[in-house]
Protein backbone atom coordinates (compact mmCIF):
# COMPACT_ATOMS: atom_id res chain seq x y z
CA UNK A 1 0.00 0.00 0.00
CA UNK A 2 2.85 2.33 0.80
CA UNK A 3 4.27 1.63 -2.66
CA UNK A 4 0.98 2.44 -4.37
CA UNK A 5 0.56 5.61 -2.31
CA UNK A 6 4.07 6.65 -3.19
CA UNK A 7 3.38 6.16 -6.90
CA UNK A 8 0.14 8.13 -6.67
CA UNK A 9 1.88 10.97 -4.85
CA UNK A 10 4.62 11.04 -7.47
CA UNK A 11 2.04 11.20 -10.25
CA UNK A 12 0.22 14.05 -8.53
CA UNK A 13 3.45 15.98 -8.10
CA UNK A 14 4.33 15.41 -11.74
CA UNK A 15 0.88 16.58 -12.84
CA UNK A 16 1.17 19.72 -10.72
CA UNK A 17 4.62 20.43 -12.12
CA UNK A 18 3.36 19.92 -15.68
CA UNK A 19 0.43 22.26 -15.03
CA UNK A 20 2.77 24.89 -13.63
CA UNK A 21 5.07 24.61 -16.64
CA UNK A 22 2.11 24.80 -19.04
CA UNK A 23 0.75 27.85 -17.23
CA UNK A 24 4.14 29.53 -17.40
CA UNK A 25 4.42 28.76 -21.13
CA UNK A 26 0.91 30.14 -21.73
CA UNK A 27 1.80 33.54 -20.32
CA UNK A 28 1.96 36.20 -23.04
CA UNK A 29 5.43 37.49 -23.86
CA UNK A 30 6.29 40.62 -21.91
CA UNK A 31 6.22 43.83 -23.89
CA UNK A 32 9.59 45.51 -24.42
CA UNK A 33 10.43 48.22 -21.89
CA UNK A 34 11.23 51.31 -23.96
CA UNK A 35 12.62 53.22 -20.98
CA UNK A 36 15.11 50.45 -20.28
CA UNK A 37 15.88 50.28 -23.99
CA UNK A 38 16.65 53.99 -24.03
CA UNK A 39 18.91 53.56 -21.00
CA UNK A 40 20.87 50.80 -22.78
CA UNK A 41 21.12 52.97 -25.87
CA UNK A 42 22.46 55.89 -23.84
CA UNK A 43 24.86 53.92 -21.63
CA UNK A 44 26.10 51.24 -24.02
CA UNK A 45 25.43 52.12 -27.66
CA UNK A 46 25.62 55.92 -27.82
CA UNK A 47 29.39 56.22 -28.34
CA UNK A 48 29.11 54.69 -31.81
CA UNK A 49 25.43 54.92 -32.76
CA UNK A 50 24.40 58.12 -30.91
CA UNK A 51 21.86 58.00 -28.10
CA UNK A 52 18.89 57.58 -30.44
CA UNK A 53 20.45 55.41 -33.16
CA UNK A 54 20.53 58.20 -35.74
CA UNK A 55 23.14 58.91 -38.35
CA UNK A 56 26.29 58.99 -36.20
CA UNK A 57 29.56 57.98 -37.87
CA UNK A 58 29.30 56.87 -41.51
CA UNK A 59 31.24 53.72 -40.58
CA UNK A 60 28.47 52.62 -38.20
CA UNK A 61 24.92 51.70 -39.18
CA UNK A 62 21.82 53.80 -38.62
CA UNK A 63 19.58 51.92 -36.20
CA UNK A 64 16.52 54.18 -36.19
CA UNK A 65 13.50 52.49 -37.71
CA UNK A 66 15.25 49.13 -38.09
CA UNK A 67 13.14 45.99 -37.65
CA UNK A 68 13.41 44.97 -33.96
CA UNK A 69 13.58 41.27 -34.85
CA UNK A 70 16.58 41.94 -37.06
CA UNK A 71 18.38 43.92 -34.35
CA UNK A 72 17.79 41.17 -31.78
CA UNK A 73 19.06 38.59 -34.25
CA UNK A 74 22.27 40.52 -34.89
CA UNK A 75 22.93 41.19 -31.19
CA UNK A 76 22.37 37.51 -30.43
CA UNK A 77 24.84 36.51 -33.15
CA UNK A 78 27.44 38.99 -31.89
CA UNK A 79 27.06 37.59 -28.37
CA UNK A 80 27.29 33.94 -29.50
CA UNK A 81 30.25 34.62 -31.79
CA UNK A 82 28.39 33.63 -34.95
CA UNK A 83 28.94 37.18 -36.24
CA UNK A 84 32.40 38.57 -35.52
CA UNK A 85 33.18 42.17 -34.63
CA UNK A 86 35.74 43.14 -32.01
CA UNK A 87 33.65 46.03 -30.67
CA UNK A 88 30.14 44.60 -30.97
CA UNK A 89 31.04 41.18 -29.55
CA UNK A 90 32.21 42.84 -26.34
CA UNK A 91 29.18 45.13 -26.19
CA UNK A 92 26.66 42.34 -26.79
CA UNK A 93 28.32 40.03 -24.26
CA UNK A 94 26.91 42.11 -21.40
CA UNK A 95 23.33 42.20 -22.71
CA UNK A 96 20.58 39.83 -21.61
CA UNK A 97 17.83 38.68 -23.96
CA UNK A 98 15.48 41.25 -22.41
CA UNK A 99 18.11 43.99 -22.83
CA UNK A 100 18.32 43.16 -26.53
CA UNK A 101 14.56 43.21 -27.00
CA UNK A 102 14.22 46.47 -25.10
CA UNK A 103 16.91 48.37 -27.01
CA UNK A 104 15.73 46.92 -30.33
CA UNK A 105 12.18 48.13 -29.65
CA UNK A 106 13.51 51.56 -28.66
CA UNK A 107 15.40 51.97 -31.96
CA UNK A 108 12.52 50.52 -34.00
CA UNK A 109 10.21 53.22 -32.67
CA UNK A 110 12.38 55.99 -34.11
CA UNK A 111 12.01 57.42 -37.62
CA UNK A 112 15.24 57.77 -39.58
CA UNK A 113 15.79 60.89 -41.66
CA UNK A 114 16.14 60.41 -45.45
CA UNK A 115 19.73 59.90 -46.51
CA UNK A 116 21.77 61.60 -49.17
CA UNK A 117 24.71 60.89 -51.47
CA UNK A 118 27.31 63.20 -52.97
CA UNK A 119 27.80 61.78 -56.48
CA UNK A 120 24.74 61.66 -58.76
CA UNK A 121 26.42 59.35 -61.29
CA UNK A 122 27.30 56.87 -58.53
CA UNK A 123 23.68 56.89 -57.32
CA UNK A 124 22.41 56.12 -60.82
CA UNK A 125 24.80 53.18 -61.22
CA UNK A 126 23.79 51.89 -57.80
CA UNK A 127 20.11 52.09 -58.71
CA UNK A 128 20.69 49.99 -61.86
CA UNK A 129 22.33 47.24 -59.79
CA UNK A 130 19.72 47.46 -57.04
CA UNK A 131 16.74 47.23 -59.38
CA UNK A 132 18.08 45.16 -62.26
CA UNK A 133 21.20 43.37 -61.01
CA UNK A 134 24.20 42.66 -63.24
CA UNK A 135 23.21 39.93 -65.68
CA UNK A 136 26.65 39.17 -67.14
CA UNK A 137 28.03 38.53 -63.63
CA UNK A 138 24.95 36.70 -62.31
CA UNK A 139 24.23 39.37 -59.72
CA UNK A 140 20.46 39.44 -59.05
CA UNK A 141 18.55 42.61 -58.24
CA UNK A 142 18.85 43.57 -54.55
CA UNK A 143 15.21 44.65 -54.59
CA UNK A 144 14.07 41.04 -54.82
CA UNK A 145 14.73 40.64 -51.08
CA UNK A 146 15.17 44.16 -49.74
CA UNK A 147 12.13 45.46 -51.67
CA UNK A 148 12.02 48.26 -54.23
CA UNK A 149 12.30 51.00 -51.60
CA UNK A 150 14.78 49.31 -49.25
CA UNK A 151 12.27 48.61 -46.48
CA UNK A 152 13.36 45.00 -46.15
CA UNK A 153 11.63 42.16 -44.32
CA UNK A 154 11.66 41.76 -40.51
CA UNK A 155 14.36 39.52 -39.04
CA UNK A 156 15.73 38.19 -42.31
CA UNK A 157 16.18 41.24 -44.55
CA UNK A 158 17.08 44.57 -42.87
CA UNK A 159 15.72 47.97 -43.72
CA UNK A 160 18.43 49.63 -45.86
CA UNK A 161 16.70 52.74 -47.19
CA UNK A 162 18.63 55.82 -46.01
CA UNK A 163 21.56 53.77 -44.70
CA UNK A 164 25.11 55.18 -44.85
CA UNK A 165 26.82 54.66 -48.21
CA UNK A 166 30.08 53.67 -46.56
CA UNK A 167 28.45 51.18 -44.23
CA UNK A 168 26.63 49.38 -47.06
CA UNK A 169 29.84 49.14 -49.08
CA UNK A 170 31.72 47.77 -46.07
CA UNK A 171 29.13 45.07 -45.36
CA UNK A 172 29.14 43.95 -48.99
CA UNK A 173 32.93 43.66 -48.80
CA UNK A 174 32.63 41.53 -45.65
CA UNK A 175 30.16 39.21 -47.35
CA UNK A 176 32.46 38.88 -50.36
CA UNK A 177 35.55 38.12 -48.25
CA UNK A 178 33.66 35.63 -46.08
CA UNK A 179 34.24 37.64 -42.92
CA UNK A 180 30.51 38.01 -42.54
CA UNK A 181 28.61 34.80 -43.26
CA UNK A 182 25.19 34.65 -44.85
CA UNK A 183 24.19 31.97 -47.38
CA UNK A 184 22.22 34.47 -49.48
CA UNK A 185 24.47 37.52 -49.35
CA UNK A 186 27.84 35.79 -49.81
CA UNK A 187 27.18 34.61 -53.39
CA UNK A 188 25.37 37.88 -54.14
CA UNK A 189 28.45 39.91 -53.21
CA UNK A 190 31.06 37.52 -54.63
CA UNK A 191 31.19 39.14 -58.09
CA UNK A 192 30.72 42.77 -57.04
CA UNK A 193 33.65 45.13 -57.53
CA UNK A 194 34.58 47.73 -54.93
CA UNK A 195 33.02 50.37 -57.18
CA UNK A 196 29.79 48.35 -57.48
CA UNK A 197 29.61 48.26 -53.70
CA UNK A 198 30.05 52.01 -53.41
CA UNK A 199 27.44 52.56 -56.12
CA UNK A 200 24.89 50.41 -54.33
CA UNK A 201 25.65 52.16 -51.04
CA UNK A 202 25.19 55.56 -52.67
CA UNK A 203 21.80 54.54 -54.03
CA UNK A 204 20.58 53.23 -50.67
CA UNK A 205 21.66 56.47 -49.06
CA UNK A 206 19.15 58.42 -51.16
CA UNK A 207 16.10 56.26 -50.45
CA UNK A 208 13.23 56.38 -47.98
CA UNK A 209 10.14 54.17 -47.83
CA UNK A 210 6.41 54.84 -48.16
CA UNK A 211 3.36 53.30 -46.47
CA UNK A 212 0.14 51.93 -47.98
CA UNK A 213 -3.53 52.05 -46.95
CA UNK A 214 -6.46 49.68 -47.33
CA UNK A 215 -10.28 49.67 -47.15
CA UNK A 216 -12.42 48.49 -44.24
CA UNK A 217 -14.27 45.47 -45.70
CA UNK A 218 -15.38 43.26 -42.75
CA UNK A 219 -15.46 39.46 -42.43
CA UNK A 220 -18.95 38.30 -41.51
CA UNK A 221 -18.30 34.72 -40.35
CA UNK A 222 -15.66 32.04 -39.87
CA UNK A 223 -12.45 31.89 -37.80
CA UNK A 224 -11.65 35.53 -38.53
CA UNK A 225 -15.15 36.87 -37.87
CA UNK A 226 -15.02 40.42 -36.58
CA UNK A 227 -11.75 41.18 -38.31
CA UNK A 228 -11.50 43.16 -41.51
CA UNK A 229 -10.48 41.44 -44.72
CA UNK A 230 -7.58 43.83 -45.14
CA UNK A 231 -6.23 42.91 -41.70
CA UNK A 232 -6.00 39.25 -42.71
CA UNK A 233 -4.47 40.28 -46.04
CA UNK A 234 -2.02 42.71 -44.46
CA UNK A 235 -0.65 40.05 -42.11
CA UNK A 236 0.03 37.69 -45.01
CA UNK A 237 1.37 40.39 -47.30
CA UNK A 238 3.82 41.74 -44.77
CA UNK A 239 4.72 38.71 -42.62
CA UNK A 240 3.53 35.61 -44.45
CA UNK A 241 2.53 32.46 -42.57
CA UNK A 242 5.57 30.47 -41.49
CA UNK A 243 3.54 27.45 -40.33
CA UNK A 244 1.80 27.16 -43.70
CA UNK A 245 5.01 27.82 -45.62
CA UNK A 246 3.71 31.08 -47.10
CA UNK A 247 6.39 33.79 -47.47
CA UNK A 248 5.57 37.47 -47.13
CA UNK A 249 4.37 38.92 -50.44
CA UNK A 250 6.46 42.05 -49.93
CA UNK A 251 9.66 40.02 -50.34
CA UNK A 252 9.03 40.12 -54.10
CA UNK A 253 6.32 42.75 -54.61
CA UNK A 254 7.62 45.35 -52.18
CA UNK A 255 5.97 47.05 -49.19
CA UNK A 256 3.87 49.34 -51.41
CA UNK A 257 3.16 46.78 -54.11
CA UNK A 258 5.31 48.43 -56.74
CA UNK A 259 6.96 45.12 -57.74
CA UNK A 260 10.44 44.71 -59.14
CA UNK A 261 11.21 45.22 -62.85
CA UNK A 262 14.54 43.37 -62.64
CA UNK A 263 13.27 39.84 -62.04
CA UNK A 264 9.90 40.85 -63.58
CA UNK A 265 7.80 40.81 -60.42
CA UNK A 266 4.67 42.81 -61.28
CA UNK A 267 3.41 45.95 -59.63
CA UNK A 268 0.28 44.90 -57.72
CA UNK A 269 -0.53 47.93 -55.55
CA UNK A 270 -3.95 49.40 -56.38
CA UNK A 271 -4.93 46.47 -58.62
CA UNK A 272 -8.65 45.62 -58.74
CA UNK A 273 -9.51 43.10 -56.02
CA UNK A 274 -11.51 41.00 -58.47
CA UNK A 275 -8.49 40.69 -60.78
CA UNK A 276 -6.09 39.76 -57.98
CA UNK A 277 -8.63 37.25 -56.66
CA UNK A 278 -8.93 35.64 -60.10
CA UNK A 279 -5.14 35.41 -60.57
CA UNK A 280 -4.53 33.89 -57.15
CA UNK A 281 -7.28 31.32 -57.74
CA UNK A 282 -5.75 30.57 -61.16
CA UNK A 283 -2.40 29.86 -59.52
CA UNK A 284 -4.07 27.87 -56.71
CA UNK A 285 -5.75 25.55 -59.24
CA UNK A 286 -2.24 24.47 -60.26
CA UNK A 287 -2.71 23.89 -63.97
CA UNK A 288 0.31 23.27 -66.20
CA UNK A 289 -0.08 26.79 -67.57
CA UNK A 290 -0.08 28.26 -64.06
CA UNK A 291 3.07 26.32 -63.17
CA UNK A 292 4.79 27.45 -66.35
CA UNK A 293 3.75 31.08 -65.85
CA UNK A 294 4.87 31.38 -62.21
CA UNK A 295 5.93 28.21 -60.40
CA UNK A 296 6.58 30.11 -57.16
CA UNK A 297 3.12 31.69 -57.15
CA UNK A 298 1.50 28.32 -57.91
CA UNK A 299 3.22 26.75 -54.92
CA UNK A 300 2.40 29.67 -52.59
CA UNK A 301 -1.25 30.10 -53.63
CA UNK A 302 -2.20 26.48 -53.01
CA UNK A 303 -1.38 27.04 -49.31
CA UNK A 304 -3.86 29.92 -49.01
CA UNK A 305 -7.49 29.55 -47.93
CA UNK A 306 -10.28 31.25 -49.89
CA UNK A 307 -10.64 33.78 -47.07
CA UNK A 308 -6.92 34.57 -47.11
CA UNK A 309 -7.01 35.09 -50.88
CA UNK A 310 -9.95 37.48 -50.46
CA UNK A 311 -8.08 39.30 -47.70
CA UNK A 312 -4.96 39.71 -49.83
CA UNK A 313 -6.99 40.94 -52.81
CA UNK A 314 -8.76 43.52 -50.65
CA UNK A 315 -5.56 44.72 -48.99
CA UNK A 316 -3.65 44.98 -52.29
CA UNK A 317 -6.40 47.07 -53.90
CA UNK A 318 -5.90 49.74 -51.24
CA UNK A 319 -2.10 49.54 -51.31
CA UNK A 320 -0.18 52.43 -52.82
CA UNK A 321 2.69 54.83 -52.07
CA UNK A 322 1.90 57.74 -49.74
CA UNK A 323 2.61 60.21 -52.54
CA UNK A 324 -0.25 58.69 -54.57
CA UNK A 325 -2.62 59.15 -51.64
CA UNK A 326 -1.64 62.81 -51.30
CA UNK A 327 -2.32 63.42 -55.00
CA UNK A 328 -5.70 61.66 -54.72
CA UNK A 329 -6.63 63.92 -51.81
Amino acid sequence: MKSVASVVASLLLAACASSAIAAEAAKPAAKPDLAKGQATSTNVCAACHTSDGSRGSPANPILQGQHPEYLVKQLTEFKSGKRQNAVMSGMAATLSEDDMKNVAAFYAGKVAKPGFAKNKATVELGEKIYRGGIADRNVPACAGCHSPNGAGLPAQYPRLAGQHERYIAKQLHLFKSGERENPIMMPMASTLSAQDMRDIGAYFATQHGAAGVADDSPIAAGPNAGKKFWEVGEKLYRAGDAKAGVPACLACHGPTGRGNPGPAYPSVGGQHAAYTLARLNFFKAGSDKAKAAAPAMTEISKRLSDEEIQGLATYIEGLHPAAVARKAD
